[in-house]
C-alpha cells in the first residue's frame, strides 16, 4: 500500500491498517479518509488533483488502497479523530463518516468535530483537552 499524495492523519490511519500490531491507538487530525471523495470534491484545487493523479493514480483500486474508510475492517487500534468544522481543505464530513464506519465495524472510536476551527488544528488547547486525555487512557 503506497502512501503517496497523503499526509499526516491520512498516512497515520493507513499505517494502522498496514501494521495493525504496531499501534496501541491512533490520533488523527484533519485527515482524508476517502481519497476518491477528496479527489472528486468540486472545490479541490487543480494542483491538488494533479498531485493525486501523479502520485496515487485515479483507478478505483488506487483510491481504495489509499482510503482508510474502505479498509476499516483491518483496523484494530482505538482512534481519536479530530477535525475542524470550518476546514477549507478537507470536508469535516470525512471525519464523521470515518468515525461512524469504525463504530459500524465494532471498532473503538471517538470523533471530535470542532466548531470555528479550520484545517490547522495542532495547538496546545487541542493537545491538552483531547489528545493527552485520550493517550493517557489508552496507554495505561
Amino acid at each position: 500500500m503506497g502512501l503517496s499524495a497523503l499526509q499526516g492523519a491520512s498516512a497515520a490511519a493507513l499505517m494502522t491498517i498496514k501494521y495493525p500490531k504496531l499501534f496501541t491507538c491512533a490520533v488523527v487530525l484533519a485527515g482524508t479518509y476517502d481519497l476518491e471523495r477528496q479527489y472528486n470534491q468540486i472545490n479541490l484545487a487543480l494542483m491538488k488533483k494533479r498531485n493525486i493523479e501523479e502520485e496515487s493514480g485515479i483507478k478505483p483500486n488506487d483510491f481504495d488502497v489509499r482510503s482508510a474508510i474502505k479498509n476499516t475492517q483491518a483496523i484494530i487500534s482505538p482512534f481519536l479523530i479530530i477535525h475542524g468544522k470550518e476546514d477549507e481543505n478537507i470536508d469535516f464530513q470525512q471525519a464523521v463518516d470515518f468515525g461512524e464506519t469504525l463504530i459500524k465495524f465494532g471498532k473503538e472510536c471517538q470523533t471530535v468535530i470542532l466548531s470555528n476551527k479550520s484545517h490547522a488544528l495542532f495547538s496546545n488547547e487541542i493537545f491538552e483537552k483531547y489528545i493527552i486525555p485520550f493517550l493517557r487512557k489508552k496507554l495505561k
